[in-house]
């Protein structure tokens, strides 16, 4: 079942909900005539005319036959056997609360392990490096970070860098953003177990503005990677600098019930991280290639 991964599904569920099929099938048709309808309306297309009079309740019938439907014995049997391995899974972490689940780096499967194992692992990893300093006030920086996106966009309005409804479409909602936090994955395929830090900022502030940092530079990137030209707008690279400098100085996130900040570079997981680490190496190759193309070597990088 764990070999699987994040792949796996238990079979037939709805065979073991509390739910009765009836509710089942009700609420799996509410949820996709609703979807077909509001497509249909999108579309300027009738949701009242004589076919959608008879292909809704044809609709309807066929959700309940489907999920009416008697499963082959074979099939039930072994549905049963993994939701009863599901369950017994379930009760074992509720009663272990030392025991961690992570999903594994490079892989799909899950790794299963002490929990102050990985903290220490974490820990470790946050001491080693010093790409991480700790917020030493407690307080936590979300409205800081709020008001210096604000201002940064607000600046490249008043410039006629972005229009407001960019800025519009790259703020979000201030009563659903929250600081990112930190995760690691199990690096189970080294030697030596180890982690690999992942910042989830799906909800910062500045959750948006890499993907717009991301769409201006990668463009450039591959332009100048190919030996083409650019032509160098100063305006767009006051944008990009502005933007660039925003991401990196707001890099915060929660670790436990500590605040921190990233230092000096981008968060893992970001959407502009790649692009900074492709244009960083671009520079850092020249001299290894031109002295493997001498070599009649040849040179890779894994992206």
């Amino acid at each position: 079942m764990l070999i699987n991964g994040r792949k796996y599904i238990v079979p037939c569920q709805s065979r073991f909900s509390r739910q009765s099929i009836n509710e089942i099938a009700n609420a799996e048709y509410n949820r996709i005539s609703n979807t077909v309808k509001k497509n249909l309306g999108d579309n300027q297309m009738s949701i009242t005319d004589e076919r959608a009079k008879q292909a809704f309740p044809e609709l309807e019938q066929m959700s309940h036959a489907l999920y009416s439907k008697p499963l082959p014995a074979k099939l039930y049997r072994c549905a049963r056997r993994e939701y009863r391995k599901v369950k017994r899974l379930q009760k074992l972490l509720h009663r272990r609360p030392d025991i961690i689940i992570r999903q594994v780096d490079e892989g799909e499967g899950f790794y299963f392990g002490n929990k102050s194992i990985i903290e220490y692992k974490t820990e470790e990893y946050m001491k080693k490096t010093e790409a991480y300093q700790e917020v030493t006030t407690g307080r936590c920086p979300l409205a800081d970070i709020l008001r210096s996106t604000e201002a940064v966009l607000g600046y490249l309005v008043k410039k006629k860098a972005i229009s407001k409804a960019q800025r519009d479409k790259l703020l979000l909602n201030v009563n659903t953003v929250e600081v990112a936090h930190l995760y690691t994955l199990s690096e189970v395929h080294k030697p030596q177990l180890s982690i690999r830090p992942i910042v989830s900022g799906l909800h910062a502030p500045v959750a948006l503005v890499p993907l717009f940092l991301n769409h201006l530079l990668s463009p450039i990137y591959l332009q100048v990677a190919h030996d083409t030209t650019f032509i160098n707008n100063i305006d767009v690279v006051h944008m990009i600098l502005k933007i660039a400098r925003l991401l990196l100085d707001t890099n915060y996130f929660a670790y436990k019930t500590e605040y921190y900040q990233q230092k000096g570079d981008g968060a893992t997981g970001s959407a502009y991280t790649q692009v900074f680490a492709n244009i960083y190496m671009l520079e850092w190759e020249q001299g290894l290639t031109k002295h493997q193309a001498s070599k009649n070597e040849i040179y890779g990088r894994l992206v």
